[in-house]
């Protein structure tokens, strides 16, 4: 459909009852907020659509006018204009529908390969198909089963760059067992759980971004006092390895 959201020159208010001549699906809509049943207050006046009946002649509400009134101050709304949908160009109707019924008016996917996950989810893999595979991964977050969804830990008005609290503070709060305190703390851990995990899935155990061990000799060397001892799985010798 046109995504047209600038004023069109000239068109003159009709009234809704004109609109629902053609557009009989929306009719009944009246049921949701008054606001939203009043169809020139977000199109614009339909008298040159109504003769024409052209998809250029009428706008789209732009995420400017749904913000004069789901305000910028609310929290979900907050840092909408500088997050990354709103960068990539991604106005309110490309994922909600102001037409619907359905909670928080969210569009459907028209298909989708993972009928266990929730439906925003399903709508949030409609884009971001590179996620949805990873889902499909051997280890990986119940997202494509059903039993989380992509919203539990991404807020999509929002911009994560300027998220408060350190990387972790997600994953606390689900995982609080491995927030420790610990004797021994392991500094990236603390630092960052994406250093050694990856959260959408990974082809190794328990989400680790590469397998063991691996996953630590790529940051800590093995030409140390203990580890250079090792010559073969489960052997260990004191005599030096020689070339």
């Amino acid at each position: 459909g046109s995504r047209r959201t600038d004023p069109v020159p000239g068109a003159a208010p009709i009234g809704a009852e004109e609109c629902r001549v053609c557009h009989e699906a929306i009719a009944g809509h009246e049921t949701m907020a008054s606001y939203h049943s009043n169809c020139e207050a977000c199109h614009g006046g339909g008298s040159l659509h109504a003769e024409s009946e052209a998809v250029g002649d009428i706008r789209n509400p732009s995420s400017a006018d749904c913000l004069s009134c789901h305000t910028p101050g609310r929290d979900t709304h907050l840092q909408w204009g500088v997050g990354q949908h709103s960068q990539a160009g991604l106005i309110c109707s490309d994922c909600h529908n102001p037409h619907s019924t359905k909670r928080q008016n969210l569009r459907v996917a028209e298909t989708s390969s993972f009928p266990d996950m929730d439906t925003t989810s399903q709508l949030c893999v409609e884009c971001h198909a590179d996620v949805g595979t990873r889902f499909r991964y051997p280890t990986h977050h119940p997202v494509a089963e059903g039993g989380m969804t992509c919203t539990a830990c991404h807020d999509p008005h929002e911009d994560a760059r300027v998220r408060p609290g350190d990387q972790n503070q997600l994953c606390a709060g689900c995982h609080q067992d491995m927030m420790g305190p610990w004797i021994y703390e392991h500094p990236p851990a603390t630092e960052d759980c994406q250093i050694c995990h990856d959260p959408h899935g990974s082809v190794t155990n328990d989400m680790l971004v590469t397998v063991q061990p691996v996953m630590c000799i790529s940051c800590h060397s093995v030409n140390d006092q203990f580890h250079h001892l090792a010559i073969g799985p489960g052997i260990q010798t004191n005599a030096p390895i020689t070339g």
